[in-house]
């Protein structure tokens, strides 16, 4: 199982770049989850930005993987 599990944020392009390919279990999502969350809260309030997320070769190790994969949009989605 190889796991390729990245968030950076580039301030200077206004972009955070997420990636999170492999076959993933519930703790390698939930890992990306706390580093998306995380970088997040250091891009300054009423920033606007760009997302780029990279799913490309995910595939869920199992249901509770999927499930925890799909949390994330709405997450995104308060916290922008």
């Amino acid at each position: 199982m190889i796991i390729d599990n990245m968030v950076q944020w580039d301030a200077a392009e206004r972009l955070l770049i997420s990636r999170l390919t492999g076959t993933a279990d519930l703790v390698a999502v939930r890992r990306w989850q706390e580093q998306l969350t995380a970088a997040l809260a250091r891009i300054p309030d009423g920033t606007q930005f760009r997302l780029l997320a990279d799913l490309f070769g995910y595939q869920p190790a199992d249901l509770n993987a999927h499930k925890a994969l799909r949390g994330v949009v709405p997450l995104l989605a308060r916290l922008c």
